[in-house]
């Protein structure tokens, strides 16, 4: 098999979800302690790991200058690594990796971080409820419980729990509730004061051991304070949870779905936070009692909510990673609760509290759905060095090895910023909401989830609201170690050509995130995050309200942009056929509108004046839109007000031959040879679609169809009345089996029949008859079909003779 290493993100087939909700398993912690031990190294082991982690933090790591300047001397690795090398022989197995953790983390980057060895690390250790910092009536700052498991599985384990969301932490195994969380300060990995408090929050309920050590205790004691101000003392155990996929790593099969695997170069993620959202996410099983829905995937939930301002919808998407949907998949599902479950409301709140980011695509492709602007994707950049040119040498076309190359030869320390997505790949949809957005962060919004906010602050789409001043600050795309052994050249590897034992890893930012849009452009986002335009800390009564009071804050904020977001559209279709030479008309309703513009790949066709409001739908012909060759393809529909861009909407179209009509007794032939004709209408752009060559219709013009093809060639004809005709089709071929697919169906007006079905493999040599005697009287279109991935590819289906008779 072929195996292309695509440089924007993870190829899994569609039938398999993109990421798959972990399982767990949870014991106390007393019960596990003994059997959880590190394995031993000898010192050759400890120091392949050594020359890697030295390798990533000097070649790869792209943060290097940002944290000497933000932290100083104790962010260089070099002479911590060096000590730890002379020791190599003599340092113990659990000091040895404390002491590169510890180095790793004074660069205080979640994106960059020192794995413990499996299956020591795949474990973690948590409280059955968690903490947050929250403002007591009074206006104080406190630490109060936030959120209690409600999985079966954790509450069996501490019988009689007592504690309430909303009660103070006092103190914490004796320490002040403060002075506790400080106490964590070298593993919370903060970039910025909020972001380190966070972190230093969360590390009193939850600790992995990918990057921790066992808890000293089996317990934790507790002094809490509940809402009638009586201090209570409790002691908790500390509970082991794990991860059963770490511990029974799949194979590459998910049950009979085979998947394609390729590195994921395109994620901004703390694989820390995820964890944490998934210990104490809700049992689906159980009724949410925040009034959540749940959606088609685990990772996102929503509700209308009604107070004093009115009524809005609230999105909660809890991860830029999702469980069970393919990236599409979920922004189709953010667009459909928009349109359908969000409708008639007066604003939306965007609750991306505690998101660890993830899939970059994700964040930078939602926010089309709020905005008639052109998305802008952010920029990225590599540092200039030796290991970094021998990894992206590999693909010396691809714009981030050119950019390399252009940096050596300036000497620049980072390439020219450039984007991982493009432009047309982050603007395919539609406008899917017109009323107001606000965006609902916290210094735990990190990665993906810092862009998501950067991008939406910047093209001024939404109001970014802060329970913190900033954003986590993972400004980066991350990888790992791990995905190094499967990309360097065999040849090239160096000290990577030996691999970590015990299923070690480290994670590393690779590419460094730049804002690339609007008065920021050209800021990072690494240590300082997206700041804030207002905000709205949480209350302690937001424990136990569902957050009603910063929804509610939020809200009044909403209604006072409403008068700004009157216009709106609805299109009566989404696309049509367009007779060839005959101008496009589309028909449509909308407010506060004044023009209506038409444009094509970014590029303005023409504008048509139109009534401010049309209630009904009303056709708009674009007579600059006259096709006068079979083409298929999008137009992009642009609301006006008063010359600014109000809405946005895509428009299908495919420009369509007269149809061939047949008499009562005639007949159609082709047997695709030099002197046939060409009765098909190839829509697909080039060479690579369908032609006549060597006797049969195929795809392209090589022996092979090429990778990535979408590729239709429809046949227009009229029946006679009265007849009982019949359709051959001889065919043969193969495509790549359950990849790349090939179908043939017969459409009639609105109505779609499949008559060879979808199907991928061999194709056997047959002749396949086809009862055309439904269809007398009627203009009918045969349409074949290819579709193909963007690995290995075939000779492809070759249609050698057509008769309709």
């Amino acid at each position: 098999m072929k195996h292309i290493f695509w440089l924007t993100a993870l190829l899994i087939t569609s039938s398999v979800a993109w990421g798959q909700e972990a399982e767990f398993s949870y014991e106390l912690l007393s019960a596990r302690r003994s059997s959880m031990v590190i394995p031993s190294y000898t010192p050759e082991q400890k120091l392949n790991v050594l020359n890697q982690a030295r390798v990533v933090l000097t070649q790869f790591f792209v943060h290097d200058q940002l944290k000497l300047q933000d932290f100083g001397e104790s962010a260089n690795p070099t002479a911590a690594l060096n000590a730890l090398e002379n020791e190599i022989k003599t340092v113990s197995d659990v000091e040895f990796h404390g002491r590169l953790r510890d180095i790793v983390n004074r660069l205080k980057d979640l994106h960059t971080t020192y794995r413990f060895p499996l299956p020591y690390g795949c474990y973690a250790n948590m409280l059955p409820f968690n903490f947050k910092e929250v403002l007591r009536a009074d206006g104080e700052k406190v630490i109060a419980v936030a959120t209690i498991s409600t999985k079966e599985d954790i509450l069996r384990l501490v019988p009689g729990l007592q504690v309430q969301a909303g009660d103070e932490l006092v103190s914490y195994n004796g320490l002040d509730a403060y002075e506790a969380a400080h106490a964590l300060e070298p593993r919370a990995l903060g970039a910025n004061p909020a972001a380190q408090l966070r972190r230093e929050i969360g590390l009193l309920s939850v600790k992995s051991q990918k990057r921790d050590f066992l808890p000293q205790q089996d317990f934790v004691e507790l002094a809490l304070k509940n809402v009638r101000g009586e201090i209570y003392q409790v002691r908790i155990p500390w509970i082991s949870s794990a991860d059963l996929e770490c511990l029974n790593p799949a194979t590459g099969e998910k049950g009979n779905l085979k998947t394609k695997v390729i590195v994921p170069l395109d994620m901004g993620l703390d694989d820390e936070q995820l964890l944490h959202n998934r210990l104490f996410r809700s049992d689906s099983s159980q009724k949410s009692a925040d009034g959540f829905k749940e959606s088609a995937d685990p990772v996102l939930k929503f509700k209308r909510i009604t107070n004093a301002q009115g009524t809005f919808g609230v999105l909660k998407l809890e991860s830029f990673v999702p469980d069970k949907l393919s990236v599409d998949a979920l922004i189709n599902e953010v667009a459909r609760i928009l349109k359908t479950e969000f409708k008639g409301t007066q604003g939306v709140i965007f609750d991306v509290r505690n998101n660890g980011g993830g899939y970059i695509a994700l964040a930078e492709k939602m926010v089309q759905l709020f905005t008639p602007r052109t998305v802008q994707p952010l920029e990225f950049r590599l540092k200039n060095s030796s290991m970094n040119h021998v990894y992206w040498g590999q693909w010396p076309a691809n714009p981030f090895a050119k950019a390399l190359v252009v940096a050596q030869s300036q000497r620049a320390h980072y390439t020219l910023p450039l984007p991982i997505n493009t432009v047309s790949s982050v603007n395919r949809l539609d406008q899917a909401y017109f009323a107001p957005v606000a965006v609902l962060m916290n210094s735990n919004c990190y990665s993906s989830c810092d862009m998501f906010s950067a991008i939406m602050q910047d093209h001024e789409v939404g109001t970014i609201f802060g329970e913190d001043a900033s954003t986590g600050a993972g400004g980066a795309n991350n990888i790992s170690v791990k995905d190094l052994y499967t990309t360097l050249p065999a040849n090239q590897r160096g000290v990577f050509t030996v691999k970590m034992p015990a299923g070690q890893d480290i994670g590393f930012s690779f590419r460094q995130t730049v804002r690339s849009f609007g008065p920021r452009r050209g800021d990072l986002i690494e240590n300082m995050g997206v700041i804030a335009d207002e905000v709205v800390p949480a209350q302690i009564s937001d424990l136990v309200s569902n957050d009603e009071d910063q929804y509610l804050t939020i809200s009044e904020r909403l209604i006072d942009a409403a008068a700004g977001h009157r216009s709106s559209v609805a299109l009566e279709s989404s696309g049509a056929d367009v007779a060839m030479n005959t101008a496009l008309v589309i028909k449509a309703s909308w407010t506060q509108t004044n023009a209506i513009e038409f444009r094509k790949d970014g590029v303005s066709l023409g504008i048509v004046e139109v009534a401010e409001d049309a209630s009904t739908m009303t056709a708009v012909t674009a007579s600059f839109i006259t096709p006068n060759i079979a083409e298929k393809g999008r137009i992009e529909i642009l609301g006006l007000f008063n010359g600014e861009p109000v809405w946005r909407k895509f428009y299908q179209y495919r420009t369509v031959p007269a149809s061939i009509v047949l008499a009562p007794q005639g007949r159609l032939f082709s047997d695709f040879s030099d002197g046939s004709p060409m009765l098909f209408t190839n829509y697909a752009a080039g060479t690579d679609g369908w032609q006549m060559r060597e006797g049969a219709l195929r795809l392209g013009a090589g022996p092979n169809y090429v990778d990535n093809l979408a590729a239709d060639a429809s046949l227009f004809v009229t029946l006679p009345a009265d007849s009982a005709m019949s359709l051959t089709a001889n065919l043969e071929g193969s495509t790549e089996k359950d990849y790349d697919f090939f179908r043939i169906v017969l459409v009639d007006g609105q109505n779609e029949v499949e008559v060879f079905a979808k199907t991928s493999g061999p194709i056997p040599v047959v002749a396949h008859n086809i009862d055309l005697a439904a269809y007398a009287g009627k203009s009918i279109e045969v349409r074949m079909e290819f579709t193909s991935d963007g690995a290995e590819n075939d000779l492809g289906p070759a249609l050698e003779q057509l008769i309709i008779w």
